[in-house]
């Protein structure tokens, strides 16, 4: 059934203090400062994960999210860009985000790099998410991934805006009209995915291609407990697609099970999200070489505002590198 429009719970005044799914999995507490450095602990949530690893986005979202602690108090409170680098697989358990300032500002932009550290090796002695700095041993852990923020101040930008395709060349928001819910494999307990699926091959009776598949991809989301989308979740957003890359069908990809994980993943904010229920996404892939590909993408609100776009850079690789169960990952 082809979904006109999405929908999203109504929440109550009361329902509203209560900490949304994506705000328990991705809180995390200040634990101290030394030598420039600040230290942000939280505990990494595999329920939010794509088969064994956790998501890209979900894990940039916990750095995102220390961040913005941090800056809750400045002048530039606001995101205008991040760009992560995905060293080793993150696990279930403790993390530890390290900010160190690389450009500070009074009121203009700020750059920061946030490093999410992990035990080297999990077990019951180290488990544990540090409550003080003191209890924090840096050669003990080692980093999962490093980001590169920029912070801003969006209440005080003005200037030419051209963000509704005047410029020619900008992706088309996808409409809801020809979108359908569709099941997900993972993480389906949290979010309702909606597909357009007109970018998939056509075949005729005898299997023959009526119409080839294009690399792209659009769709809507929703938090399933009426939590709105904000900076923090936006990474989130970003990274949560049906790879275009299948819809090229399997006369390209083959009918094997791939994993597909990010390399680099930037993002680029646009605007302050307003009430924004749903989020609606367009995904492309340009080129794909040597099983390395490049993956842009657009994040609209309900209106079809711009809120931010995407590039990532990433693998094609068994699905058996996921569950652990061939070759030791290169990530």
């Amino acid at each position: 059934m082809v979904a006109e429009t999405m929908t999203t719970t109504v929440v109550s005044t009361e329902k509203q203090q209560v900490k949304y799914d994506f705000d328990q999995a991705t809180e995390s507490y200040y634990i101290g400062e030394s030598d420039g450095v600040t230290f942000y602990a939280g505990r990494v949530n595999t329920a939010w994960a794509i088969g064994q690893v956790p998501s890209g986005g979900y894990v940039v979202a916990l750095s995102l999210n220390a961040v913005l602690q941090q800056f809750s108090t400045k002048h530039q409170q606001h995101p205008a860009s991040l760009n992560t680098f995905f060293f080793k697989k993150t696990e279930g358990g403790p993390f530890i985000v390290e900010i160190t300032g690389l450009k500070p500002s009074k009121k203009g932009f700020v750059v920061v790099k946030a490093a999410l550290r992990q035990p080297k090796v999990f077990n019951e002695g180290n488990n544990r998410v540090p409550e003080r700095l003191e209890e924090y041993d840096p050669s003990q852990y080692v980093t999962k991934t490093l980001s590169i923020i920029t912070m801003t101040n969006m209440d005080g930008e003005t200037g030419l805006t051209l963000s509704k395709g005047e410029t020619g060349v900008a992706p088309v928001p996808p409409s809801m009209a020809s979108m359908e819910l569709t099941k997900m494999e993972f993480m389906e307990e949290y979010v309702d995915l909606y597909q357009d699926k007109s970018t998939y091959p056509k075949y005729d009776a005898q299997g023959n291609t009526i119409r080839p598949g294009k690399a792209e991809i659009h769709h809507g989301y929703v938090f399933k407990d009426g939590r709105l989308t904000d900076f923090k979740s936006i990474p989130y957003w970003a990274d949560l697609f049906v790879n275009p890359l299948y819809s090229l069908g399997s006369e390209v990809m083959g009918k094997n099970k791939y994993w597909m994980p990010t390399l680099q993943l930037e993002v680029q904010f646009k605007m302050i999200p307003k009430n924004t229920q749903n989020v609606i996404a367009t995904f492309k892939v340009p080129h794909i070489v040597n099983n390395r590909f490049d993956l842009d993408g657009a994040l609209y609100d309900q209106d079809q505002n711009l809120l931010a776009i995407t590039r990532h850079q990433c693998l094609v690789v068994p699905w058996e590198r996921n569950v652990g169960t061939s070759l030791p990952s290169k990530l």
